[in-house]
């Protein structure tokens, strides 16, 4: 029986610049980040499975549906999340603006929801390459997934860990539902079957 709010912590990549932004990494950090990814995942996704007691089976949609039940549930536990509270903007005109920075996710909650990404991206990959695939995304700066590794199929790209954190976090405020994974999945297979076709 797994244990109720233990999850194993998400591995912190040991480098120099794992604390910088990574719009300011060159182009072999990035590649090392992807790297070091690349070669944790496997172990993250059996992390969760193992966790909610769980294995992938052919049949994603009641998979996707049970895991994402019992992810929806765990979520919500204290331990992963806490209230951002209120936090002040200066704009460069001398403006100020306070914001309420609504849920942030622990260490823990990050852990968990990072590898729901993963899980569902694992599923991606197995079902859909070479139509959908990883990449380290090294145009255009100003992308939110800049010198970050995302799933790419046409027409888009996306980020399977920000896209989780995101909706755990959602998840939490009660903005999203539980068969959010199952729906992410769905959305994923029929833009690769239309790119295939």
């Amino acid at each position: 029986m797994k244990k109720i709010g233990d999850y194993p912590l998400f591995p912190r990549l040991d480098c120099v610049h794992a604390d910088l932004d990574r719009r300011t990494w060159t182009k072999e950090q990035g590649k090392e980040y992807f790297d070091w990814l690349m070669n944790v995942k496997g172990d993250r996704v059996r992390i969760l499975l193992e966790f909610f007691e769980e294995s992938l089976n052919d049949d994603r949609q009641a998979f996707l549906l049970r895991i994402g039940e019992a992810f929806a549930e765990e979520i919500k536990m204290k331990q992963y999340w806490l209230k951002g509270g209120q936090m002040e903007i200066k704009f460069k005109t001398g403006h100020t603006a306070v914001v309420d920075r609504g849920i942030i996710l622990s260490a823990e909650g990050y852990s968990i929801a990072a590898d729901m990404g993963l899980v569902v991206a694992d599923m991606l990959i197995r079902d859909f390459s070479p139509a959908i695939k990883w990449k380290l995304l090294t145009r255009a700066k100003n992308h939110v997934h800049y010198n970050c590794p995302v799933l790419t199929g046409k027409p888009d790209c996306w980020n399977p860990i920000a896209v989780a954190c995101v909706n755990a976090r959602a998840m939490i405020d009660g903005q999203e539902k539980p068969d959010f994974w199952w729906r992410l999945y769905s959305d994923c297979k029929n833009k690769a079957s239309e790119h295939a076709g």
